[in-house]
């Protein structure tokens, strides 16, 4: 037999109710990510590989928003100073 004809042939798959489905995940809940959004579309019965959903996951631009970090207080009841406060250009 021909190479050619045992050429394996990928089959054009419509991806358009999955990207829906996790566009939807991906704004209910803003701190999740590709991981958990393929957990859930498993539990809703999606039948998805961890790796496609990575995939769609970047080609349609959703990202986590960045994590702040949390700023403490800058003086105890009593007035002492925790945090340095800045004196000049580049000090803190």
């Amino acid at each position: 037999m021909s190479r050619s004809s045992l050429h394996y042939k990928t089959k054009v798959q419509d991806d358009d109710a999955l990207r829906l489905a996790m566009i939807h995940y991906a704004k209910r809940y803003g701190r999740y990510g590709y991981r958990k959004v393929t957990e859930l579309l498993r539990i809703e019965g999606w039948n998805v590989n961890h790796k496609k959903v990575e995939r769609l996951w970047r080609e349609e631009g959703l990202k986590l928003p960045e994590r702040h970090k949390k700023r403490r207080r800058l003086y105890h009841k009593d007035s002492s100073v925790i945090r340095l406060r800045p004196t000049h250009p580049n000090h803190v």
